[in-house]
């Protein structure tokens, strides 16, 4: 027993133990092949100093050093302020210009807003009608100007329960020169008086029709917190009159005639750990192609062995599925922004529905359903729209264009009384 009451043969102990583990990892190091060492390097740098350098604010990575918090209204508040400012210069510079009103012309597309007055418990209004209507005219506008041929037409669609008390579609359909079709909601049923789901879904079905009525080839429904990317319609008149033509001819099973096709899915669900079947092959094939990109770039650099041929491409893999999972399939997904020949078709996931492009059949099917099924909590219209998409009777798809299309900016829900995360749904 030392003077300090300390045992010098247990620290004499610990300190054999500490030496065998150091010399442990020495030997299996330097006993290991170049490639191993290399990689070895390579892993450390990647995953232990450049990822959580780059990716500690990068939201949806695992390297995001602020955690989730609760929904900040107040932030979300001031973010619609600044937005609602800028739609309301839009206004005051505008000129007024009949390209977005519905004439007697067959129009390409028809874009319906789908609106509703919202306050939440505290009353706020967040206007995210003047928000939308205004951005998405100032793309129309823009399209038409350069696409003569293929007009789009702007409209919106009052569903509110008193629809004369909405101001914001009178002042902006006279601002704007818009077309108004209103929906006068009756109850089919005391029972129904006050189920706000089946409402909904009664809205949209009427707004649906009264835009399939103009023989638009596509329609796009949009409710009134939803505003579009920049680059929306650059995008998705090429993936309607050039994708969807391609995978028509390389497979019997497609048509240009489709059930829908989603422009929105929340990021928070848009990882690879989903229970979306496209995912895991998505993450397996960008380890196989880039894993070989690499394994060929090595070839070029240095002669390798079979073995060391075999062990570079198992690294290689494996690093590339951990840096893509590190960083976040939706941060990835940004980059497919690149470029409209970039944006990816796949089959559509389950929820929601802020952006839905239909085609006239399609568009008949969706109401056909929807008109024989009752919705209430927790079976609103998305759920019911996703019911008919994994039945197989009517023979259409349902695709969805990733990354999204649209912004979700939502905080006051107008179906329940209160506030919510407009990144989730």
């Amino acid at each position: 027993m030392g003077t300090d009451g300390s045992d010098p043969h247990s620290a004499s102990n610990n300190g054999a133990t500490s030496g065998t583990w150091i010399g442990c990892v020495i030997n299996f190091f330097t006993g290991q092949s170049v490639v191993v060492k290399v990689f070895f390097c390579l892993y450390l740098l990647t995953f232990c100093i450049i990822l959580p350098l780059t990716c500690s604010n990068l939201e949806f990575s695992l390297y995001r050093q602020i955690k989730p918090l609760p929904i900040n209204v107040q932030l979300d508040k001031q973010l619609n302020e600044e937005r609602l400012k800028q739609a309301y210069q839009s206004l005051t510079s505008m000129v007024l210009n009949s390209s977005s009103v519905l004439q007697n012309e067959i129009p390409y597309m028809v874009v319906s807003i789908v609106t509703t007055r919202r306050k939440s418990l505290k009353n706020y209004d967040p206007k995210y009608l003047i928000q939308a209507a205004t951005t998405f005219d100032k793309l129309i506008k823009r399209w038409n100007e350069m696409n003569m041929e293929k007009k789009i037409h702007l409209s919106l669609c009052n569903v509110d329960l008193r629809p004369l008390d909405h101001k914001d579609v009178l002042n902006i359909s006279r601002l704007l020169n818009l077309k108004v079709n209103t929906h006068y909601a009756t109850s089919k049923s005391s029972a129904d008086a006050d189920n706000v789901f089946e409402k909904e879904k009664r809205d949209y079905i009427y707004c649906l029709e009264k835009s399939l009525q103009t023989n638009a080839s596509y329609v796009l429904m949009i409710e009134d917190d939803t505003l579009p990317h920049t680059d929306l319609f650059n995008v998705l008149p090429h993936v309607l009159d050039f994708r969807l033509t391609f995978l028509k001819k390389q497979s019997t099973e497609c048509s240009d005639q489709f059930l829908y096709m989603k422009l929105y899915h929340p990021k928070s669900i848009s990882t690879y750990l989903s229970k979306e079947p496209n995912r895991i092959p998505e993450l397996f094939s960008l380890g196989f192609l880039i894993g070989a990109f690499m394994v060929r770039l090595n070839m070029c650099l240095t002669t390798m062995s079979t073995k060391q041929l075999y062990m570079t491409w198992l690294c290689s893999f494996l690093y590339v599925i951990l840096v893509v999972i590190a960083v976040g399939r939706p941060n990835l997904l940004e980059l497919r922004r690149i470029s409209k020949f970039l944006y990816n078709v796949v089959p559509a996931p389950s929820c929601c529905t802020p952006a839905m492009v239909f085609t006239q059949k399609g568009g008949n099917v969706v109401i056909n359903y929807l008109t024989k099924v009752h919705c209430a909590r927790n079976y609103g219209k998305d759920s019911a729209i996703d019911t008919l998409r994994q039945g197989s009777s009517h023979g259409l798809k349902a695709f969805y264009i990733e990354p999204n299309l649209v912004q979700h900016i939502g905080l006051v829900s107008a179906v329940r009384l209160r506030d919510k995360d407009p990144y989730v749904s």
